[in-house]
């Protein structure tokens, strides 16, 4: 039998043989979730912060494009009646992308891969250049 803990599958068997690992496993679980809810991000966090970055930050770009409510005037579209923010909508896309490219980048090690690299370029030139407005 199967169980998901956490987003990990564990198997029952596994827990029922080795409980002292299934132990330690929860207390830092449950010690990382208090660490983040204090402070924004947990020790085990910072151990590979790229990684986590990763993890969160794609997910979140495109939280805020599908719930845009304004943009930068540099993305302000007066042509686009109702969409007006349709090219900062896309922009955050593709700041999620690079982050997204660069996971895969480290997960399956592909460093030359041209295409990710392209992504991951331009995605963190856009983040960079418009930090200042990832609000909604």
């Amino acid at each position: 039998m199967i169980l998901n803990f956490l987003g990990k599958d564990i198997r029952l068997s596994w827990r029922l043989t080795h409980p002292g690992e299934w132990l330690m496993d929860l207390v830092r679980e449950i010690k990382a979730f208090i660490q983040r809810g204090c402070h924004g991000y947990a020790e085990s966090d910072v151990w590979d912060l790229d990684g986590y970055l990763c993890d969160w930050l794609p997910k979140a770009l495109r939280q805020l494009a599908d719930e845009v409510h304004g943009c930068p005037q540099e993305f302000y579209d007066e042509t686009k009646k109702d969409d007006e923010c349709w090219r900062w909508r896309e922009a955050l896309i593709t700041m999620a992308e690079a982050f997204e490219s660069k996971k895969i980048m480290e997960e399956d090690m592909k460093y030359d891969d041209p295409e990710l690299n392209e992504k991951w370029q331009k995605g963190t030139k856009l983040l960079f250049d418009f930090f200042g407005n990832l609000w909604d």
